[in-house]
């Protein structure tokens, strides 16, 4: 039997968790941390790729950089397409495929900034004059994967809480 060394994904940890926005206390921040050290020699060739893509390669990577710079190319396939293609990114071993599916993952991302783009600014031309205490917004055809994101902006500029429907 071979003996697995968790602290090997520690990188792929740091990575989720940023992504999913979890609370950085206790344990999390460590891990996090320990992780963010070993992203630069990450055992995924797909995740070194992408850093390569972004600009990232051979820098000190921070939470910042995860959240906002790698995690939306992972998750634009997951709310536009079908996730599997960053799973398949990450367990990639050629370096060919993994260049490929970088970019792909990059063009899914700007899509999926022009889809949320246009839906927000579709959103704030539906809202009334006079806003309650809850936002209720609708329109048939908004992307299911991506209206979470517009009802956070939403919220986020007018301080109400919002519910959006396609």
């Amino acid at each position: 039997s071979t003996a697995v060394d968790p602290s090997e994904y520690l990188d792929l940890v740091a990575l989720g968790t940023i992504a999913d926005v979890v609370s950085l206390k206790d344990e999390n921040r460590v891990l996090v941390k320990l992780g963010l050290e070993r992203l630069q020699q990450s055992s995924s060739l797909g995740l070194r790729t992408l850093l390569s893509l972004v600009g990232l390669s051979g820098k000190e990577i921070t939470e910042g950089q995860v959240g906002f710079i790698l995690a939306p190319r992972l998750n634009a396939c997951g709310r536009l397409s079908l996730a599997r293609k960053a799973v398949k990114l990450l367990l990639s071993t050629d370096a060919r495929e993994s260049f490929q599916l970088a970019k792909n993952l990059d063009r899914e991302n700007v899509d999926r900034r022009r889809t949320q783009e246009r839906m927000c600014k579709e959103a704030e031309e539906l809202l009334p004059e006079e806003k309650g205490p809850v936002i209720v917004l609708s329109k048939s055809g908004w992307h299911a994967g991506v209206i979470g994101l517009v009802a956070s902006y939403i919220r986020e500029k007018y301080f109400r809480p919002t519910v959006i429907f396609s």
